[in-house]
């Protein structure tokens, strides 16, 4: 089953988006649906656009900062 987490500022207003696949991965969109980055569940590690490794663990939020 899959899953979506929006993440908002402190006026309500959308930032992003996460979806989450039914194995656990994760991808997230800014607020006008571009991809910025992706979390692989498998090998625990976060990819930039390009599919560059850029960290291990869940560091999607960090992408927030090019917002």
């Amino acid at each position: 089953m899959s899953s979506t987490q929006y993440l908002r500022n402190n006026h309500g207003h959308q930032l992003a988006r996460i979806d989450t696949d039914s194995n656990g991965n994760q991808r997230i969109y800014n607020n006008h649906g571009h991809y910025l980055g992706e979390y692989r569940v498998n090998t625990n590690t976060t990819h930039n656009p390009h599919g560059h490794q850029i960290g291990y663990g869940n560091l999607l939020t960090t992408f927030l900062t090019s917002l």
